[in-house]
Parts: C-alpha cells; sequence; structure tokens
C-alpha cells in the first residue's frame, strides 16, 4: 500500500519516473510458496494453487529433474531432488490448480521435494535438464517426420503394386484372348483344305501392275479414323459437347440457378442420358461448387459409364464438403461412400472399398445390403492373404 501511494505521488510530479516505476512493478516475479506436495515411493504428487489467473495463461513445463509453471505474475520452479520418468508423468490444469503426477524412476522415498547444493551445482543441473528436454523433443520430432516418410513411400509402393496388378491383368487377358484366336483361325484352316480339292483350282490370272495412289485425310475432331458405323454416334457426341459448353457460359454470365441444373441433370439421368446429366451437373457445380451432393450426383453418372477413377474423385470432394459430419447430411454421405466403394471395387483396391463400405455402415448399421457387401469384401481379402501364404 506504501508503495502504491508513493507511486501516485512520484507520478503527479514526475510523470515519466512515475510510468517507469510502474513498469518495474508491472514486471515484477512472484514466487508461489503456498503449493503442496506428497509423495509414495512410485509418484510424487505436486499441487499448484493458479491464484484466480485462468488456466489459458499457465505455461507449463517438465523435464526429468525440473518443473516449472509461469502464470504471470506468479511463478513456480522446482529442482526435483530425484529423476523422473518424464514420459510417464503428467500434468493437468483444473479446478483453480495445477496437478503434476511424477513417476520416479527408483522406487524410493526422497524425504524433500527440492535438490539442495550450491548455486552453481543448481544452475549447471537446471541447464542439463533443459537440454535434454530439448534434445528428446528434437528427436521426437526427427522420428515422426521418419515415421510419416515411411507411410508415403507405402502409399506409393501399394499404388504401383496396384497399377502393376492392374497391366499383367491386362496383359493376361490380351494373351488369352489372342491364343483363342490362333485356334479359331487353326480350325478355320484345317476345315478348308479339306474342303478344297486340287483339281478344281483353276489356273491364277497374272498379277496386277502395281502404281501409287495419292490421298489425303480430312480433318476431324476424333483421333481416330472415320467409320460410317460410328458416324451417327460422332455427331451427337459433339452436339453434347457444344450444348453443354453453351450452358456452362450462359451459367456463368447468366441468371440461371444451381438447382435448375441439378433439376435437369436428375431428369436426365433418369432417362439414361447419361452425358447430359453430367454436363447438367457441371453446371450446377459451376454455380455452386461448394456444395457437395452435386458431386455426388456427377460421381453416380461417372460410374453409370465405367468413369471409375472420375466417379472416385468426384465421391472424394464431395465427402470433403460434407462437414461436419451430421444427421442432415448422413443420407447423402452413406450414398457417397457406397458410390466410391463401388468405384473402387471395380478397380480391384478392395482394401480402400472395403473402408468405404464400413464407414457406410457406420453411418446406418441396420443397413442389411451393406453389412452382407462388408462381410463378403472382408472373406475375399481373407482368401487373397491366405493364397499368398500358401
Amino acid at each position: 500500500l506504501l508503495l502504491l501511494l508513493l507511486l501516485c505521488n512520484l507520478i503527479s510530479e514526475d510523470s515519466y519516473f512515475g510510468f517507469l516505476l510502474l513498469l518495474v512493478f508491472a514486471s515484477m516475479v512472484v514466487p508461489v510458496k503456498d503449493y503442496q506436495w506428497s509423495e509414495t515411493e512410485e509418484y510424487v504428487e505436486i499441487v499448484v494453487p493458479l491464484k484466480g489467473v485462468k488456466k489459458t495463461k499457465a505455461d507449463v513445463f517438465a523435464s526429468d529433474m525440473y518443473v516449472k509453471v509461469n502464470f504471470p505474475p506468479f511463478l513456480f520452479e522446482v529442482d526435483l531432488a530425484e529423476a523422473v520418468n518424464e514420459q510417464e508423468s503428467k500434468a493437468v490444469i483444473g479446478d483453480g490448480v495445477v496437478k503434476f503426477n511424477l513417476i520416479k524412476r527408483e522406487h524410493k522415498l526422497w524425504g524433500h521435494l527440492a535438490f539442495k547444493g550450491s548455486r552453481e551445482e543448481l544452475f549447471q543441473r537446471r541447464l542439463d535438464a533443459q537440454e535434454r528436454h530439448r534434445k528428446k523433443t528434437q528427436d521426437n520430432e526427427v522420428e515422426m517426420k521418419r515415421i510419416s516418410h515411411e507411410k508415403d513411400r507405402e502409399a506409393v509402393r501399394r499404388q504401383m503394386k496396384l497399377e502393376e496388378d492392374q497391366r499383367k491383368k491386362r496383359e493376361r487377358k490380351i494373351e488369352e484372348e489372342k491364343e483363342k484366336f490362333d485356334e479359331q483361325i487353326e480350325v478355320a484352316n484345317k476345315a478348308s483344305k479339306q474342303v478344297v480339292d486340287k483339281k478344281t483350282i483353276k489356273e491364277l490370272p497374272p498379277i496386277r501392275k502395281t502404281t501409287k495412289i495419292g490421298f489425303s485425310f480430312s480433318k476431324r475432331q476424333f483421333t481416330t479414323p472415320e467409320r460410317e458405323t460410328f458416324k451417327e454416334q460422332e455427331e451427337e457426341w459433339l452436339k453434347k459437347q457444344t450444348e453443354a459448353r453453351r450452358a456452362i457460359a450462359q451459367a456463368k454470365d447468366g441468371d440461371a440457378h444451381a438447382f435448375e441444373y441439378e433439376d435437369k441433370g436428375r431428369a436426365f439421368f433418369a432417362h439414361g442420358d447419361i452425358q447430359s446429366a453430367i454436363n447438367a451437373f457441371t453446371s450446377a457445380i459451376t454455380l455452386e461448387p461448394a456444395n457437395g451432393r452435386l458431386y455426388s450426383m456427377r460421381a453416380a453418372c461417372h460410374l453409370k459409364v465405367n468413369d471409375l477413377h472420375a466417379s472416385c474423385s468426384d465421391s472424394s470432394k464431395a465427402l470433403s464438403l460434407f462437414v461436419p459430419p451430421v444427421a442432415a447430411n448422413a443420407t447423402d454421405r452413406l450414398k457417397t461412400h457406397l458410390r466410391r466403394a463401388a468405384a473402387l471395387e471395380m478397380l480391384d483396391d478392395q482394401e480402400s472399398a472395403l473402408f468405404d463400405y464400413k464407414k457406410a455402415l457406420e453411418i446406418n448399421p441396420h443397413d442389411e445390403k451393406v453389412k452382407e457387401l462388408v462381410e463378403k469384401l472382408s472373406l475375399s481379402l481373407k482368401n487373397d492373404i491366405s493364397q499368398k501364404i500358401k
């Protein structure tokens, strides 16, 4: 009280000098002495009162031989008499106190909490404890980076293996088709040899003279040669692409609404016009890119035409927009997980497909159809693992 009166007097006489004294007074540290501690042979318990300071302003530090709680203007610190297990020890802030539960390295009674020694020994001991804590934190960060790097490498290896398996599967299928075709040719040749009578073979006409014929290719929108059988489908596809680009441009410049294109997309999908449905949902997404339901419905269209990678991409985008996961978007999340699971299963990524089926089952645990899919895929994976082991 006398100090405050003195400060008030100095401020009134010399504002600058009084302001400096106020800064010095504000920066003073008040050590905490009214803490409580107890011990057993296994652990030490320390309770430090926060003295009305909010717990968010309390800075707690603990190492194997040093404990500190800084909650300005108060400070509690103690150099422990013996070492504790830093990994198993813990500190809890609540109910106006900081409570330490420190596990002893050696099971014995200390008899006193603080280390007894000279100031030089205490200072060196504290520096060593802080250095050990810093090194341990650095080692933990290095280990976490190593684990993260290993996970990334494992994901790349799995992707490479999946692509290699798919490539081999395609090669086997091509080889089987080739062998089947060769067998058919061989059978046809044998049959023709049996029918042809050598006596009926007439003298062949002379070989015609060769010449060169010049030709040029007309411009096309497609990289493949023109075929009469595909001309109608190609013209229809070009027409739809032109209409889609025009619709997207109108959606950006006009007064169209996303729900209008959503209704059109649903109608096209119901009538089997999948490409028009994709174009409509794309226009809706252009107007409302944060609507996860639009991505989910476009994923259903891609799945319908076996564009599996596009279906997975749209499903993942939709799930990232259905946040937070609440009851209002539960039905959309359920459908999206099932669509991505179906696409992944067709891509022969059974583990990822099983993950999405399980997510769908978490949303609706009473869906018997999803339960059957989870059981069936789990059994298939177990059989694959058993065969690999054999």
